[in-house]
This record gives structure tokens, sequence and C-alpha cells, in this order.
């Protein structure tokens, strides 16, 4: 199972000039998209102008554009990964133990944030199964996600919502770390 903070689910890209302080789309991206929609807004308005290939144009800026905010989620994760910590298991059970969302999410919210990062989750009920889907977004517009497929957690003495409920937990904590 991947997690969203594995390194070794990601390319590495050089971070040279990186600094650790959030990544926020950069003026001259944000200028050139502006600039690109006056030009496409100008040749919308212009009869004369050939639709197909206003479209081809438009669909290679938003190319441009993904592979932009992709590289930019790249170098950002790079820079992020040496920053998070190792979570130190808190929690027991009567075999193990393991460290508690609250505890990953509390030390990871600001790094993740200082680099421009949410990490949120979303919940899907296929069947008999949970899906947890931890979704890393960065500020530039990539996102990764990590799955998370179970059924009911039947350990203990839970009843089927709270065999449920603890499965989702399971998810949300296996795809954040």
């Amino acid at each position: 199972m991947a997690s969203l903070l594995d390194s070794d689910s990601t390319t590495t890209i050089p971070t040279t000039g990186v600094k650790d302080v959030a990544l926020v789309p950069t003026p001259p991206v944000r200028e050139s998209v502006q600039a690109f929609a006056d030009v496409v807004e100008r040749l919308a308005a212009n009869p004369n102008v050939d639709v197909v290939k206003l479209e081809k144009i438009i669909e290679l800026q938003e190319r441009i554009l993904r592979h932009h905010a992709e590289s930019a989620f790249n170098v950002a994760f790079s820079a992020m990964q040496p920053k998070i910590p190792t979570i130190i298991e808190t929690a027991r059970t009567d075999k193990t133990s393991y460290a508690p969302l609250e505890d990953i999410i509390e030390a990871v919210r600001p790094i993740l944030s200082q680099f421009g990062f949410s990490l949120s989750f979303q919940t899907e009920w296929p069947s008999d199964k949970v899906k947890v889907i931890g979704i890393l977004t960065h500020t530039e517009g990539h996102a990764r996600t990590s799955e998370f497929v179970s059924g009911a957690d039947q350990t203990g003495s839970k009843n089927a919502t709270q065999a449920l409920g603890s499965a989702v937990q399971y998810g949300r904590r296996y795809t954040a770390r």
C-alpha cells in the first residue's frame, strides 16, 4: 500500500533554491495565465478564428499548466520530505502500539502547510467494504492520492457501526503516514 508521504512513490527533482517557505503560485505563472486568458478572449470575439485551432491552443495551455503544477508539486514534495518526522506510537492495543491519527495530523499539518500542501480524505462504501482515499493537494493544483480498501474491523467487541468507523480510522492513518 503506497502512502502519500512515502518517498518511494515520488519522482525526485533537484530542489536547488527551494526555501522552507510556503510555495504559492508564482507571479510569472499567474501573469502568463492571465495574458493567455486575454488572448483567448480576443480570439473568441473574432468571428474569423478557426474554433478547432482555438480549442487545440487551449488544450495545449491546459497541458502546460498541468505539467507546471506537477513539477511544482514534486519540487515542494522533495523539499518537504526530509522535514516529515517519525511519529511516536503512543496508543496501545492488547497486541501492539500505533500512532493515533490525531498525532499524525498534529505533527505533519504545519509542515504540509509550510510547503503548500493540504491533506484531505474521501470515504466511499463499495458493497461490504470501506475505501478511504487520502488526497495530498498542492497550492499549484496538482494532487496525489493513496487508497485503502478494507472490510469492517471486527476485532474486539465492536458493533457493526463501530467496526466500519474503525476501518475508516485505519484507512486515514494508513493513507496519511
